[in-house]
């Protein structure tokens, strides 16, 4: 009887442990690049992500600096790593970033809003893409090492000259012209 508890509790926790698993890499969105120097960069998974546009105020409420754009993304360790790295180091640029949301995966529970409050309709539709494009940050985090398969997460911070923004058949740019 014993025996019979402990393999229902172990198949109940590889149940949850599984479930869990598919529902972190269940995100969508892919990002594709394209160096200067390196050319294509290999399409990732993005597991995470957020993106920030912010306008420095004065006192008065008025704009004080120019507008900071920055996508922060997380992906699982693989080869693109090595090239992002690269491109990190050696201050490349990347001239063409797109961030997709995949059509085949479930739709996003609330897309992103921007300043035109675009909302998606479908989630084909919904995409950014971003021009000249600088890795400003990346870290790699290791995980279990007692696995046959080297476990990681990368965590990479990009700027960028200028951003389109498309959601449900509307469209918002930005770029450092734009002031």
């Amino acid at each position: 009887m014993k025996l019979m508890i402990r393999a229902t509790t172990v198949l109940a926790m590889s149940l949850i442990f599984v479930t869990a698993a598919g529902a972190q890499t269940a995100t969508g969105y892919t990002l594709t690049c394209k160096g200067q120097k390196q050319g294509s960069i290999p399409a990732v998974q993005v597991t995470g992500l957020s993106f920030s546009v912010v306008g420095p105020r004065g006192p008065n409420l008025q704009p004080s600096g120019p507008v900071t754009r920055q996508l922060n993304i997380r992906f699982s360790l693989t080869a693109a790593y090595a090239m992002f790295l690269e491109a990190a180091e050696t201050n490349e640029v990347l001239t063409s970033c797109t961030l997709t949301w995949a059509a085949s995966a479930p739709a996003p529970m609330a897309a992103p809003r921007v300043a035109t409050n675009a909302i998606a309709s479908t989630a084909s539709e919904t995409y950014w893409e971003f021009d000249n494009s600088n890795v400003v940050s990346l870290t790699a985090t290791a995980g279990d090492f007692n696995t046959s398969e080297p476990q990681g997460e990368v965590e990479a911070t990009l700027t960028f000259q200028k951003y389109t923004f498309t959601s449900g058949g509307k469209t918002t740019q930005g770029s450092n012209d734009s002031r």
